[in-house]
């Protein structure tokens, strides 16, 4: 089983390769080549987020998890570069659900920009395993991979996942229900006493991150924060 699910997502990958040679990708905006969302399109026409609170919505002082929220607790900030709509929405889109690997870039490019220097072991939400061998990729992987390069952070993947279950239109209610028990730790050693910085792309309820980072604090890690690429209320 676990040679053929190594060798879907290498076929996946190879096809994927493939493809960008002959039909290389174009910036959504401008239609310039090789670039899915350039950088000057990305200055232009994405203003930036306003603090808040990602679990709830409210304004909030630098991202922190609001007091009438903090009793979810267990994470301290949710760093969401812009809202889940316009161009952000159609990357993303593009990204999970049309196989677009080198949207990851530009995503990652926009969390940089909201996200405050600091001495994280970055750790990425785990994809539904089923969801990765259609995509040939774990979309959160990518991108917190490219976060800690950038930001020259320790990268460790510490969180396994239990369940293929998919949170897309569900409620709020059924996305803490399903939360609860989708994730296990598998580095614990790791996880002991460090400085977590979480990393998926979009943040909806708030629900799976809460949950990961209660699981960790669990599990001994000192902090837990967390950056996404769009929050969608």
């Amino acid at each position: 089983m676990a040679i053929l699910y190594f060798m879907e997502v290498k076929m996946t990958s190879l096809l994927e390769k493939i493809i960008e040679k002959l039909a290389p990708h174009r910036c959504i905006s401008c239609g310039i080549e090789d670039n899915i969302l350039c950088e000057p399109c990305q200055m232009s026409e994405l203003p930036g987020l306003a603090p808040l609170c990602c679990l709830c919505g409210r304004p909030s002082n630098n991202w922190h998890t609001c007091t009438l929220c903090s009793n979810r607790g267990n994470i301290e900030h949710i760093w969401a570069a812009h809202t889940y709509e316009g161009l952000v929405e159609r990357v993303i889109h593009m990204y999970k659900f049309e196989r677009a690997k080198a949207a990851h870039a530009p995503l990652a490019r926009l969390m940089l920009e909201v996200l405050p220097l600091g001495d994280w072991l970055v750790v990425p939400i785990p994809t539904a395993p089923k969801r990765v061998r259609q995509r040939g990729y774990d979309q959160a992987a990518l991108l917190a991979k490219a976060v800690a390069s950038a930001r020259v952070l320790p990268y460790s993947p510490s969180l396994g996942r239990l369940q293929d279950a998919r949170q897309v239109g569900s409620n709020r209610v059924q996305r803490h229900v399903q939360s609860a028990h989708l994730f296990f730790v598998a580095k614990p050693a790791v996880v002991q006493g460090a400085k977590i910085l979480l990393v998926d792309d979009v943040c909806t309820t708030g629900a799976t991150l809460a949950a990961a980072a209660g699981l960790l604090k669990a599990h001994g890690a000192a902090s837990v924060d967390a950056v996404v690429a769009a929050y969608k209320s």
